[in-house]
C-alpha cells in the first residue's frame, strides 16, 4: 500500500516533467507506468457493506477482488488477471477476466478478455505463471468494451462506451454496458450498469451501483 501511495503522490511531479520535455504521447506512457504500478493488489468492499448496514440500506454483496500481473506476450506488455469472489468461506467466483493496458494516441486503453474455460485458470491469482501457457483459443476479446483511462484530480479514471459495449445479461439476453472506474492508492471504485435496447436499466438495482473496493493485506 505504501508503494502505491508513493506512486500516486509522485504522479504530478512526473507528469510535470513530461509536459516540459516530451510530447503528449510520452506523457501518456508515463501515466501508464503509474497506472500499472498502482492497480495490482488485493481488495474487498467490507467497509461499504458495513456502511450500508449502519444506514439501514440493502447491503451490497460482500466480495473480494484480486488483480494480479501476468506474463502473456500474446495479449501485450501490461496484462492482469482479475478474479472476484464472494467474501466468505465459500469464495464463490463472480468474475474472471484478463485486462491488457496500452497507449493509444493520447489515451490509456484497457482491453478486456474473457476466459473460455474459466475453471482452468482459478489458481491464477496465486500462480500467475499459469498464464504463460495462454493460447488464442483460450480467450475472447470483449470488443467494444474497452475502457479509456485518464488522470484527473490525482486519480485514475476509466470510462467505457455504453453505445459499443454489449455483454450477456442476467436474464440470458444481452445488455449495453456502461463502465466507470476510479483508482487511487486507497482502492478502486467500480460501476457497471446494464441497459436493454430501449435504455431501461437492467442491473444493478441498487441506488448506488458502485462497488467500493479498498485495499487489504494480500492473502
Amino acid at each position: 500500500m505504501a508503494s502505491a501511495r508513493a506512486a500516486v503522490l509522485g504522479l504530478a511531479a512526473v507528469l510535470a516533467l513530461a509536459g516540459c520535455a516530451s510530447s503528449g504521447d510520452k506523457r501518456t506512457e508515463l501515466e501508464l507506468v503509474q497506472l500499472v504500478h498502482v492497480l495490482p493488489g488485493s481488495y474487498d468492499n467490507r467497509d461499504q457493506v458495513a456502511a450500508d448496514r449502519r444506514a439501514g440500506r440493502v447491503a451490497h454483496e460482500a466480495v473480494q477482488l484480486e488483480i494480479v500481473p501476468v506474463d502473456s506476450l500474446m495479449l501485450g506488455d501490461h496484462v492482469f488477471y482479475e478474479q472476484c469472489v464472494t467474501d466468505d468461506a465459500r469464495e464463490i467466483v463472480r468474475e474472471q477476466r484478463l485486462f491488457a493496458f496500452s497507449v493509444s494516441g493520447k489515451h490509456i486503453l484497457q482491453t478486456i478478455w474473457s476466459l473460455k474455460e474459466p475453471r482452468r485458470w482459478l489458481a491464477g491469482r496465486k500462480d500467475p505463471e499459469l498464464f504463460t501457457a495462454l493460447q488464442p483459443p483460450d480467450v475472447k476479446q470483449l470488443s467494444g468494451c474497452e475502457v479509456i483511462w485518464r488522470v484527473e484530480d490525482g486519480k485514475f479514471k476509466g470510462e467505457g462506451d455504453r453505445q459499443r459495449c454489449r455483454m450477456p445479461a442476467p436474464d440470458g439476453g444481452s445488455a449495453a454496458v456502461e463502465t466507470r472506474m476510479e483508482l487511487d492508492h486507497d482502492g478502486l471504485d467500480w460501476s457497471e450498469r446494464g441497459y436493454d435496447p430501449d435504455g431501461k436499466l437492467l442491473y444493478p438495482h441498487d441506488d448506488d451501483p458502485s462497488v467500493r473496493f479498498r485495499r487489504r493485506a494480500a492473502p
